[in-house]
């Protein structure tokens, strides 16, 4: 049996308080208002996505797809399109229920792991396989060559010291760095500021790669060269994640 858009809405509060550790019929009423429906309740209980007011084992599986639409679409709309109300097309794109669809979205975002709101994305086969496609729009910092530049749409890590250091060092949504050096150590440099981070780290800063300004090559920092050692010297090498460098003048 098909299931209807209103049932679709129930399911996906049921999941969205189950994120919450919130149970029970009173959450649900008190979520969804005008919207709840004793009757959707009772059809998904026949259909056998939801016992009790609790996802199914099928439901589960349905409603996490559902979810995981949404959430891809959000980060499409706002990070890619920069749309401010992404909100209206993601409740319309979350009814696409196709698997390749969703699979060829999410890689071509990079795996997003949080959406927006900061919520979590569920995985798919092609964020456990690392798929990967040439015509990627979101890259990794790692991707990328000297001379460069990315604008950051999010960074993948739920470590708040990592997010702490990141933001002292002006990282974040919304910049442009540029990269400078991708070895021995990955080298950026972000409002006149070089810094090194370790790859693990630049893995994790994804956005969305700028054309390269004018015909000149990207200039390289070589450690052998008196630029290289001097910003060996303030701290622009491997060691424990990412150092702050010399402020250019």
């Amino acid at each position: 049996m098909e299931i209807t858009r209103i049932e679709d809405e129930h399911l996906e509060v049921v999941w969205l308080q189950r994120e919450k550790n919130l149970f029970g019929r009173e959450f649900l009423k008190e979520r969804m208002g005008a919207q709840f429906s004793d009757e959707a309740v009772e059809g998904l209980e026949k259909k056998g996505y939801l016992k009790d007011l609790e996802l199914t084992e099928k439901g589960t599986e349905y409603t996490e797809r559902l979810i995981r639409a949404h959430r891809l679409a959000e980060r499409l709309l706002s990070d890619v399109l920069g749309l401010k109300n992404y909100e209206v097309g993601a409740c319309e794109f979350e009814h696409i229920m196709n698997r390749e669809i969703l699979d060829g979205l999410c890689t071509l975002l990079g795996h997003p792991e949080q959406c927006p709101h900061g919520l979590p994305i569920p995985r798919g086969e092609c964020c456990r396989n690392k798929e990967k496609q040439v015509n990627q729009a979101v890259h990794s910092l790692t991707s990328l060559q000297p001379g460069d530049t990315l604008k950051i749409l999010y960074i993948q890590t739920r470590n708040d010291r990592e997010l702490h250091i990141l933001e002292g060092m002006r990282i974040g949504p919304g910049k442009t760095v540029k990269v400078h050096q991708t070895h021995p150590s990955l080298v950026i440099e972000v409002e006149g500021t070089h810094i090194a981070l370790d790859e693990t780290v630049g893995e994790k800063i994804l956005g969305l790669a700028q054309e390269r300004s004018g015909d000149q090559p990207p200039r390289r920092h070589h450690p052998g060269s008196e630029t290289g050692r001097r910003g060996m010297r303030n701290g622009l090498g491997h060691g424990r994640g990412f150092r702050r460098g010399r402020r250019q003048r």
